[in-house]
């Protein structure tokens, strides 16, 4: 099989775009990441505190809408930490399948099957302001379906949103889907499940990476949507 040849804006498909992508986003994305690590690691204060500040510009940080380690709560709320935490792991699984320059969404059923995943969150997250409400719902929040729903939201943003991202941080650029077969669709599945497993657990040495790989990404899309 012949390797896919990288194209660039004049090549595009016309179904996708004729305009001039830039790399000035993925500059932006590798800044702030860096400058988010320096920020929490060198300035005074408590690691968990500076954690906290930078998740509440999204969520309220409600304890009861939040896992704790050992005690500890985690800086973003469930919903938060599976969407963030499934988003950026499901990024980094289509880099290592080759995919991360990719510009056409997943064929038909695939794409389907990512939206129904985005789905439940819009579900979940309709039926909680429901019954915060005092409203009709058709159950009553819990803290596990906070996860699940979010976790599983982040697989099917990231599959759907990547070719979007490509088209304005990539000068060179493969004309492929980001999935392109139900087996890579269940694999990234299998991701957004441990994402569950992994904040359900409890487990002490899982809270930094989980907090931090929240922390890294929310100030990556703040920085970035502001900057595109």
């Amino acid at each position: 099989m012949q390797a896919e040849q990288p194209v660039t804006s004049r090549e595009l498909p016309p179904e996708v775009s004729k305009k001039a992508p830039v790399q000035k986003g993925l500059l932006v994305a590798g800044a702030v990441t860096l400058g988010t690590l320096l920020l929490v690691i060198l300035t005074p204060g408590s690691l968990l505190t500076k954690l906290f500040i930078i998740g509440s510009g999204i969520c309220s940080q409600r304890p009861a809408h939040s896992y704790f380690f050992e005690g500890q709560q985690l800086p973003l709320e469930a919903r938060m930490i599976g969407i963030f935490g499934s988003f950026a792991l499901t990024l980094v699984f289509l880099w290592f399948i080759g995919r991360g320059r990719t510009l056409r969404l997943p064929p038909l059923w695939i794409t389907v099957a990512a939206l129904a995943l985005i789905g439940l969150v819009a579900f979940d997250g309709l039926n909680a302001t429901a019954y915060d409400a005092g409203w009709f719902h058709f159950y009553e929040p819990q803290l596990v379906l906070r996860i699940v729903t979010g976790s599983l939201s982040g697989v099917g943003i990231a599959i759907l949103i990547q070719p979007f991202f490509n088209l304005l941080v990539w000068k060179l650029a493969y004309p492929g889907g980001s999935i392109r077969r139900w087996r890579e669709f269940g694999v990234a599945v299998v991701i957004g499940l441990a994402v569950i497993v992994a904040t359900m657990s409890g487990w002490g040495p899982l809270f930094w990476p989980l907090a931090f790989l929240a922390a890294i990404f929310l100030a990556n899309a703040s920085a970035t949507s502001i900057d595109l």
